[in-house]
């Protein structure tokens, strides 16, 4: 598979209690006007992570998306106030471009990059 270039890399799977950091999802719906190239180039380009991590907020996982939303950004931060001071910067960078921005606190991935999560203890006690 490398040979043939179908893996774009690798990744190592950090539990995030053990070095003090949360998951977010951030669920953005685009306003409906076209995009100019300027804000095309930042958001296809690496000047996302220029945003992020003077924050401390590192992005996982991005990715343009059909359905109620346009993008998903799923990243890790101290907690909620850093990620919603990220999707404030967000809202500042691309002006005219974001209609409306959801955060959402992921709490437990039973499943992440494949492989299932060890600690299944912790999701029977944040669903009972």
């Amino acid at each position: 598979m490398e040979e043939r270039h179908m893996i774009w890399g690798y990744t190592a799977i950090i539990d995030q209690d053990k070095i003090d950091q949360e998951s977010f999802m951030i669920l953005i719906k685009r306003t409906n006007d076209p995009l100019d190239k300027k804000i095309l180039n930042k958001i296809d380009s690496i000047q996302l992570e220029d945003v992020a991590q003077p924050l401390d907020v590192t992005i996982e996982s991005s990715c343009y998306v059909h359905g109620n939303y346009d993008w998903i950004i799923t990243v890790t931060a101290q907690g909620i106030n850093q990620a919603k001071t990220f999707c404030d910067r967000l809202n500042s960078e691309f002006p005219g471009a974001i209609a409306m921005i959801d955060i959402q606190q992921i709490l437990y991935f039973v499943r992440k990059h494949h492989i299932f999560n060890p600690d299944r203890k912790k999701l029977r006690d944040l669903m009972e």
